[in-house]
């Protein structure tokens, strides 16, 4: 019976309304690969996105990352625009490294694509280039619609200012007498002195919400006072995102655009604020800015070592109202990429410490414990002697230097947003060497001598741990605490989930449900544990 070959399948859907729905694309795939000899190892699937918005195509993304450290043989696909609608340039970013690892595509409609044969790539090209090509097609013709309604002064996209309302043919037109009050008096309000902050407490405490449904916050009123449609004018182009209306976007990235680029077309719905008033703001606006220099120094208990569990991206310190806490940088950079995962720093820390504590130390720092490891310890060491273990931890040593180097060489082919994954890789090859070379380091000592350095380690760790719980419970210095962690800590991975609270349905908070600790291999004696920690929260595990 012939080997079945390695693969993974991948799905993905632009819409609800396309015209083959996940389910029918795994139905398809996985009858595919019964008649082909193919065995689906694992299955990536990208929900709601583009074809060309690779960059928010996470799991496309990690799937490329695990095809080029040869995990598997084939990537099956219900039809080749499932795997993307770029053109060729961008192609061959996300095809080579594929390539290179040996890494075929397989389509239920046109079956397995060689990339090694010229003529099955250039009929790849010219279908990859008419899918991208619909792309570019649609991409006008929406922005054609666009252009008229901002000829005529119209409301194209999203949600009015907060005092306006859209009418059927679609101008902007006054909300309630109360509303349009409101905004006056926000703008009356900030130009006698008051700041942001002051006044969406003040909407708050009217019961108010803005225009999106959300909590006024002193962001919201800043973003509001500015916004020049409020003086009747309406407003075109001030952000520009398209990657295909013009040929200096090609990356399709949100870019602001200066006022000079902006289309202004006055008078085209009813002013709310005189151009007195505004213009005064906006002197305050400007005056607060250059009086106003940052003061935060950056300083994170976790800077550096906590991640996104979700993304795999560092998560950003921040401190809204001096509260320190986290947010995935990949929602902060390119949100819809990432959910909006955020965590306290007390809380993480906290949690940190309690799963250190009770899945490390508890477990196997105790005296009793300790008297097993060091038990353990010699009867290796002697058994090591014994065999000739140097040689076999030698030979083990230059075969993980090479997948090292390998590795290595791979980053310099794969794209710059899968070099994370490969350098995690690379991570836990060099924890393997580094253990290695730390045995061969201790083979001059007898096996009593490397007990007690084990012992010594172990008793430098409970030290460490008893000073950050104690440390934590003050009113810390966070460089403090962030070079001890470093001492014994590599990092720290936290999964999260967002549910809903309060009863306006509007607002989320974060829990934590589940993550891993890693830890430096060299710090703790890792030849009886093991070098991650996870973490597990209201008996979850994510």
């Amino acid at each position: 019976m012939a080997k079945l070959i390695s693969a993974v399948a991948y799905v993905r859907m632009s819409t609800d309304d396309q015209e083959a729905s996940p389910d029918q694309q795994r139905e398809a795939v996985t009858q595919y690969a019964t008649d082909n000899g193919y065995k689906i190892g694992h299955w990536y699937e990208d929900l709601g996105i583009s074809g060309d918005k690779t960059e928010k195509r996470i799991d496309f993304q990690r799937m490329i990352a695990a095809g080029t450290t040869g995990e598997f043989d084939a990537i099956l696909c219900w039809d080749q625009d499932r795997f993307g609608r770029f053109d060729m340039i961008e192609a061959g970013r996300w095809i080579h490294p594929l390539r290179q690892a040996g890494v075929h595509l397989a389509t239920c409609t046109d079956g397995r694509i060689d990339w090694a044969d010229m003529a099955s790539r250039l009929i790849y090209s010219v279908k990859q280039e008419g899918k991208h090509q619909y792309l570019r097609d649609l991409s006008k013709n929406v922005a054609r619609g666009l252009s008229k309604l901002k000829t005529d002064g119209k409301w194209t996209t999203g949600t009015p200012p907060y005092g306006y309302v859209v009418d059927e043919d679609r101008h902007l037109q006054l909300d309630s007498p109360d509303v349009v009050a409101i905004v006056k008096e926000i703008f009356q309000r900030y130009a006698a002195g008051e700041s942001s902050r002051v006044i969406a407490g003040w909407l708050g405490d009217l019961g108010l919400i803005s225009s999106r449904g959300k909590k006024w916050t002193g962001h919201g009123v800043t973003e509001l006072i500015k916004n020049e449609r409020y003086l009747g004018h309406m407003i075109y182009g001030q952000r520009c995102s398209s990657k295909y209306k013009t040929d200096d976007n090609p990356s399709g990235k949100v870019r602001v655009l200066p006022r000079d680029e902006w289309t202004i077309i006055k008078n085209t719905h009813p002013a709310i604020v005189s151009v007195e008033v505004f213009n005064a703001v906006q002197d305050r606006i400007q005056k607060n800015r250059s009086m106003t220099a940052p003061t935060s120094k950056n300083r994170y208990a976790l800077t550096g070592l906590i991640h996104c569990g979700a993304c795999g991206n560092r998560m950003l310190g921040q401190a809204p109202h001096g509260r320190r806490k986290y947010v995935c940088y990949q929602y902060i950079q390119r949100p819809g990429a990432c959910e909006r995962f955020q965590i306290a720093e007390k809380k993480a820390l906290r949690t940190v410490l309690e799963k250190i504590r009770s899945e490390i130390f508890d477990k196997h720092f105790q005296p009793e414990h300790v008297e097993q490891i060091k038990s353990a310890m010699r009867e290796m060491l002697d058994s090591g002697q014994k065999t000739g273990g140097e040689k076999v931890h030698r030979q083990q040593l230059a075969k993980i230097e090479t997948q090292i180097e390998k590795a290595v060489e791979r980053m310099t082919e794969v794209p710059p947003d899968m070099i994370k994954h490969i350098a995690g890789r690379i991570r836990k090859l060099e924890d393997q060497r580094d253990e290695i070379r730390s045995r061969l380091a201790d083979k001059d000592k007898t096996p009593t001598q490397q007990v007690e350095a084990v012992e010594e380690r172990i008793d430098a760790a409970v030290k460490w741990l008893d000073q950050l719980e104690r440390l934590v419970e003050t009113d810390y210095d966070p460089v403090k605490v962030n070079s001890m962690l470093m001492q014994f800590v590599d990092r720290v991975d936290f999964h999260l989930e967002r549910k809903q609270w309060g009863e306006s349905g509007t607002r989320f908070k974060c829990e934590i449900v589940g993550g891993e600790i890693y830890f430096r291999t060299e710090a703790l004696p890792f030849d009886t544990l093991d070098k991650c920690c996870e973490l597990e929260q209201s008996g979850k595990r994510s």
